[in-house]
C-alpha cells in the first residue's frame, strides 16, 4: 500500500506550477546495458522504463527539481541498477528482484552540481 500511494503521488505530482515541466510520464520501454535517462526542461518528470538487463544508469538534463522513475522487472527477473552518478545517502538502491516486480526511485537534481537519491519504494 505504501509503495501504491508512493506512486500515486509521483504520478499526479503538480508539475505545473514549474515553467517548463510537464504532468505527466513518459514511457522508455525496454532498457539494458549502459542508459541514459533526459530529465529536461519540456519532458516529463515520470520516467517508466522495464528492466531486460542490468543497467548502468546516468541521469542527464539541468532541470532542476524532484523527477521519478518507476521500473519493472522483465519475466526473468534479478536485474541491477549501478547508478554512475546519482549520490545515494549510504548504500545504493536495487530494484525490488522478483518477476514483474516493481520499484519507485526519486531522484533529485540541483540544476548544476549533481543528482541525488531521495529515497526508493520496492513492490
Amino acid at each position: 500500500q505504501n509503495f501504491e500511494r508512493a506512486y500515486a503521488y509521483s504520478n499526479h505530482y503538480d508539475n505545473t506550477s514549474y515553467v517548463g515541466r510537464k504532468s505527466g510520464q513518459d514511457s522508455l520501454g525496454s532498457i539494458t546495458g549502459a542508459t541514459s535517462i533526459n530529465f529536461a526542461s519540456g519532458t516529463y518528470d515520470n520516467k517508466t522504463a522495464v528492466l531486460v538487463g542490468n543497467v548502468t544508469l546516468t541521469a542527464t538534463g539541468t532541470f532542476a527539481g524532484e523527477h521519478h522513475l518507476l521500473v519493472s522487472q522483465d519475466g526473468t527477473g534479478g536485474r541491477t541498477i549501478t547508478w554512475s552518478n546519482v549520490s545515494w545517502n549510504g548504500t545504493d538502491p536495487q530494484p525490488a528482484s522478483g518477476v514483474g516486480a516493481t520499484s519507485l526511485f526519486q531522484l533529485y537534481s540541483d540544476g548544476a552540481n549533481g543528482w541525488y537519491g531521495l529515497g526508493y519504494f520496492n513492490s
